[in-house]
């Protein structure tokens, strides 16, 4: 799963559609793939938010979808890009904070570029680019 700077969530559906679509293509029923789209949303702080587009979040609410939607299958690995490069301070901490927390809930193992040392401080194993490699 892909978890990329820009949010490329489906703008014509809303936050809990967002996270439901992965689920029901991977073959869940709309009902069970309702409830656990609604329970992952509304432990990341997004309960009053799950029927909005996501023109009408903030970046760090959207942010927020897109993690549960990268995690909410479960996936095996995640590769995320700078997932807080756009965020101002405080959303960057709660997103970082969500995104790690996810991440260890669903079992999965991540790849995350960063230049945030705060996120990257919060990384299992820690790999520095300098001229090209790694040190």
């Amino acid at each position: 799963m892909f978890f990329y700077q820009k949010i490329y969530l489906l703008p014509e559906f809303t936050a809990l559609e967002n996270v439901i679509i992965p689920q029901m293509i991977k073959g869940r029923s709309k009902v069970k793939a309702v409830d656990k789209a609604k329970q992952i949303l509304i432990s990341m702080g997004l309960k009053n938010r799950l029927n909005h587009r996501p023109s009408n979040l903030s970046g760090g609410e959207q942010q927020r979808v897109a993690i549960a939607r990268a995690v909410i299958n479960k996936p095996n690995l995640i590769l995320a890009d700078e997932p807080t490069g756009n965020l101002d301070i405080s959303s960057s901490e709660l997103v970082s904070d969500m995104l790690i927390k996810s991440i260890k809930m669903s079992e999965s193992s991540a790849i995350i570029a960063t230049h945030s040392l705060e996120l990257a401080k919060k990384c299992d194993i820690i790999f520095k680019i300098e001229n090209g490699k790694i040190i």
